[in-house]
């Protein structure tokens, strides 16, 4: 079939010769005789054969996403269970078996790895897309630990408005090549950039910074905080709170004399059962005869939160009859040797002194409040204003205990009277050293106040003590938000000034803000809209890195021993990954389940088993 050059070089044209009107009928004419043509008529009927061709590869999609769609939800449920990837052949086969169609190919465990990397890089786009097209605020929170691989890691999280919700969001996991400050700093930019928050975007939006007091974060020279604040002025720096509060009480341990003997005999007693099968089994025996529910003894006042040192501090007041049962047990037990038998016995006469148990006593009250603090500062909700109050009542809270003993304390004193607790007889003992009580209280409440309010102290080398005051002021501004501060009567002009502040400091369009803090007074029940930019700051702002250190405990359970060669990208893309559907943009760049051209995935043959099998 022969084309016009005219046609198909797009040079068609009128007459020249004529007027007007005889070379708009030459056009005319010319366009008939092409409609009529076998060319054009070919060419529309290849039109509609591609317009059905398109309908029916749409239909076979649809039907392809189906059944990869079935291999998404298996490949997510060996992410969200922290499973390796082998499991994932086992499953699918598993489905094929219960007669579900899965396709014929993408079976492997490297198909699993494909599928949560896309599914995570897809939905890690999709929400910085909408941070950045929202023009949101953000701030940064990172951490850096050792995998088990000996690999440093470096975890970011984001903290943003997301559909009118302040939400902490996991951005990635970074392998370090060096754990210095500038190292770390290159890291993280790079990180934003990757994930599409350029130089401009972090210029005008990033707010504040939240880390440990590590000397490489908050070092006052060349730290982390200290070349993000030359690089954005405007940022604020946070230490974290439970950081600092563990500071405090490890200031405490090593001010005040005689709580090293009280640590060493817990220490003790968990390296006791920590390392002995036939101790735990003796004492769970113990405690079912007296009907005492165990509690698991871990280790006091190190490296752990005060959570976890009170759980300890709880577990050994509540198993005080069971533990000494087991020690006086022991003690006389013919199968141990003498020396086995003399700890026992000087386990013992510990336990019924006076003395220890004052000091149990003292250690449990003191770390519940301080344990139920860090706790709620470890809360995702947990906003500056919450946390200054709650700290403050806290440590009213443990001054007051200086002249009215706590719960336990009071109980160990009526017993000490009694001598007798717990059906256990009391004795004083002169070698046993006692915490002095309110030295033990002078010096934490005196910590607290150091570390949680005194930022620009010598122990916090990362703020300045510029930088404390404009924190204090920052609080100060921020508590007009709050009704409970409000003055009776509330003055017309109440609070502005702090408004007008903070606008200008966060970058709000401060007449909006403004008549929505005039509309709040009126009716403080309901946050209006004008304001809620200003009070999805405030929630913005980091109190606690805790949020790292959940992805640090995650990061340990999918990197299990027996993971250990798992890539840094990958645990990344396993820590983010949840149940949503990205099936399509798979589709757009990989195969699917029911692609003929790739060779099916034969599950491997358990030759030394198939007999027994058979059998069964």
């Amino acid at each position: 079939m022969s084309l016009s050059s005219e046609w198909s070089q797009t040079k068609v044209t009128y007459s020249h010769n004529g007027n007007h009107q005889y070379q708009l009928s030459c056009l005319r004419s010319k366009i008939y005789k092409h409609g009529t043509s076998k060319s054009h008529k070919a060419a529309e009927n290849i039109v509609n054969t591609k317009n059905t061709i398109d309908v029916s590869i749409q239909k076979q999609v649809e039907k392809e996403a189906e059944k990869t769609a079935s291999l998404f939800r298996t490949a997510y449920i060996l992410a969200k269970n922290n499973r390796p990837y082998t499991d994932y052949q086992e499953l699918v086969v598993l489905q094929q078996e219960n007669g579900l169609d899965m396709g014929t190919t993408l079976h492997s465990r490297y198909t699993a790895k494909g599928i949560i990397d896309h599914t995570a890089k897809e939905m890690r786009q999709k929400i910085l897309h909408h941070i950045l097209t929202k023009d949101q605020r953000f701030s940064v929170l990172i951490d850096e630990s050792t995998t088990l691989s000996k690999k440093s890691a470096l975890v970011v999280y984001l903290t943003s408005v997301i559909n009118d919700v302040p939400t902490v969001i996991f951005l990635d996991l970074v392998e370090l090549e060096s754990q210095s400050a500038e190292n770390i700093t290159k890291s993280l930019l790079q990180c934003l950039q990757t994930w599409g928050l350029d130089e401009n975007f972090i210029q005008a939006n990033l707010i504040a910074f939240a880390c440990d007091g590590a000397s490489a974060m908050l070092g006052r020279k060349s730290g982390v905080a200290t070349r993000l604040q030359q690089m954005y002025p405007n940022l604020i720096v946070w230490h974290c709170l439970n950081h600092r509060l563990e500071l405090a009480v490890g200031d405490t341990v090593k001010r005040v004399n005689n709580i090293n003997h009280f640590t060493s005999f817990l220490d003790k007693i968990y390296t006791l059962y920590h390392r002995s099968p036939k101790n735990c089994r003796e004492l769970a025996q113990h405690a079912q005869q007296l009907e005492i529910s165990l509690q698991k003894i871990g280790r006091v006042l190190d490296v752990r939160w005060a959570a976890s040192s009170f759980r300890t501090v709880k577990a050994v007041w509540n198993s005080y009859k069971a533990l000494h049962q087991h020690f006086t047990a022991a003690s006389v037990d013919g199968t141990r040797d003498e020396n086995e038998k003399a700890m026992y016995r000087g386990l013992m006469a510990k336990m019924e002194t006076q003395e220890f148990l004052c000091d149990l006593a003292l250690m449990y009250d003191t770390l519940e409040e301080i344990a139920h603090l860090s706790l709620n500062l470890q809360g995702r909700g947990m906003t500056l204003t919450k946390a200054d109050k709650l700290m403050r009542r806290t440590i009213r809270i443990i001054s007051s205990m200086m002249t009215a003993p706590g719960d336990k304390r009071q109980e160990a004193l009526t017993a000490a009277e009694r001598q007798e607790f717990k059906g256990i007889p009391l004795t004083t003992s002169p070698r046993v050293r006692q915490i002095d009580s309110s030295v033990f209280f002078q010096s934490l409440v005196g910590n607290l106040e150091d570390r949680l309010f005194s930022t620009g102290s010598s122990r916090h080398p990362g703020v300045s003590a510029e930088n404390t005051s404009q924190y204090t002021d920052l609080l100060d501004h921020f508590k007009v938000l709050n009704p409970e501060n409000w003055p009776v009567p509330l003055h017309e002009q109440y609070g502005e000034a702090c408004i007008k502040q903070l606008t200008l400091r966060f970058r709000l369009d401060q007449r909006k803000v403004l008549e929505g803090f005039r509309d709040y007074k009126d009716d403080s029940s309901v946050i209006p809209e004008d304001l809620s930019p200003l009070t999805n700051i405030l929630s913005l702002i980091p109190v606690s890195s805790a949020e790292c250190e959940r992805g640090f405990s995650l990061m340990n359970i999918i990197m299990c021993p027996l993971r250990c060669r798992l890539l840094i990208e990958s645990i990344s893309a396993l820590m983010f990954v949840n149940p949503m559907a990205y099936v399509k943009s798979w589709l757009v760049k990989h195969r699917g389940a029911t692609d003929t051209r790739t060779r099916p995935c034969k599950p491997s043959p358990q030759v030394d088993k198939e007999a027994l099998w058979a059998l069964l």
